[in-house]
């Protein structure tokens, strides 16, 4: 979005942490909330360190 300066088609399922600068820790804390809201439960701290994938969220909130 405009906020994040990340174009949106620039992402796809293969997309990570390492290919996107403003993929921070500010916005590792943003996706956390999200995933939370969406799944409806809490995320470890080491679940989250996991998740450094698009296709590993998705994956992640599938299970859950």
């Amino acid at each position: 979005n405009k906020k994040n300066s990340i174009n949106k088609n620039g992402i796809n399922l293969n997309s990570c942490a390492k290919k996107f600068d403003k993929w921070d820790s500010v916005s590792n804390i943003k996706i956390k909330n999200k995933i939370e809201k969406f799944i409806k439960k809490k995320i470890s701290t080491s679940q989250m360190s996991k998740l450094i994938s698009i296709k590993k969220i998705i994956n992640f909130c599938k299970r859950n």
